[in-house]
């Protein structure tokens, strides 16, 4: 296998099969954790929210912009709002995870949370303090083997993308 469709097929799966699944976890457990109601809610606008980050990243929408410097600065306003709501959502659902460490999945009683539910939202949330965490490291990293001389404008320009051949 090409390893740029292998990568590609990564990048599809965590733009959009994974938000889309952790939505739909979401959804069909909505009432299945009276221990934190907020949890499936947490999964559910998550999810959505992943899927309509990527929205601005599509070639169509780049395309459209690029002679139309009013939509390209209204893009780029969306893209950091998203941003910023991502990372407050991630930072509440994590104290809702977190907070109820360790449920009780026995149904039987008033007070549980659907095993199943609880644990994608605890590995997901864990999984994403671990890229975190290694995203930080080699930026740390590359910022010191480059001797401090990285100019952080250039992460925020456009960047040309080719078509796959």
């Amino acid at each position: 296998m090409d390893l740029e469709l292998a990568g590609l097929i990564a990048l599809l799966f965590l733009s959009y099969v994974l938000p889309f699944t952790l939505g739909l976890t979401g959804a069909l457990h909505l009432d299945e954790c009276p221990q934190q109601p907020y949890i499936p809610i947490y999964l559910g606008v998550g999810g959505l929210l992943a899927v309509a980050a990527q929205l601005p990243y599509l070639k169509c929408c780049e395309r459209r912009t690029d002679e139309r410097p009013a939509l390209r600065s209204l893009l780029k306003v969306y893209k950091a709002l998203i941003f910023l709501v991502l990372f407050g959502w991630f930072i509440t659902g994590s104290v809702w995870v977190y907070s109820i460490y360790p449920p009780n999945y026995d149904s039987s009683g008033t007070v549980y949370c659907a095993k199943t539910l609880y644990l994608v939202a605890f590995w997901f949330t864990n999984i994403c303090y671990i890229f975190i965490a290694m995203g930080l490291a080699f930026g740390l990293y590359f910022y010191l083997k480059n001797g401090c001389d990285l100019n952080i404008c250039s992460f925020f320009r456009s960047r040309s993308y080719t078509p796959l051949t």
